[in-house]
C-alpha cells in the first residue's frame, strides 16, 4: 500500500476535525479548486472578475465541506451511543439484550433522521396536488 501511495508522487492528507476545523492540505485544495473554477466560470456566474468568483466558490466549498464533516461526526457519535453505559458481556447473555439493542438502534436511526430532515409533519401539499391528472 505504501508503494502505491509513493508512486503517485506528492500526496496530501486531508484532515477534518471534530469541530469543523481543517488542516493546511484541505485549505490548499480548496484554494486551488476555487481558483480553477473561477477562471472557468466567472462570466457564467455573472461576477465582475474572476477574483469575486473565486471568493464565492471558496465560500460554497468551505460551507459544504464543513457541514459534511460536522454531520458525519454527529453520525459517528450517534452510532457509538449504543455502547455507552452498557455491560456488553452481560447484555449479550441476557435474553432482553437483543430487544434492547434493537430499540437503541431504532432510537439512533430516528435521531439521525430527525437531525437530517427535521420533524415529520406529513404531506403538506394541498389535496389537489397529490392526485394524478
Amino acid at each position: 500500500m505504501e508503494q502505491v501511495i509513493l508512486d503517485h508522487g506528492h500526496v496530501r492528507g486531508l484532515v477534518f476535525g471534530a469541530y469543523g476545523e481543517v488542516n493546511e492540505g484541505v485549505e490548499t485544495l480548496l484554494s486551488q479548486l476555487a481558483e480553477l473554477g473561477a477562471k472557468r466560470h466567472w462570466r457564467r456566474m455573472k461576477a465582475t472578475n474572476h477574483e469575486v468568483a473565486k471568493g464565492a466558490i471558496a465560500w460554497l466549498l468551505r460551507r459544504r465541506w464543513g457541514m459534511t464533516a460536522l454531520r458525519e461526526n454527529a453520525r459517528l457519535t450517534l452510532d457509538r451511543l449504543q455502547f455507552v453505559g452498557v455491560d456488553t458481556a452481560a447484555d449479550a447473555r441476557s435474553t432482553m439484550g437483543c430487544a434492547r439493542a434493537e430499540s437503541r438502534c431504532k432510537a439512533r436511526a430516528d435521531a439521525l433522521e430527525y437531525s437530517m430532515w427535521g420533524p415529520n409533519v406529513g404531506d403538506t401539499r394541498p389535496p389537489a396536488a397529490t392526485r394524478w391528472a
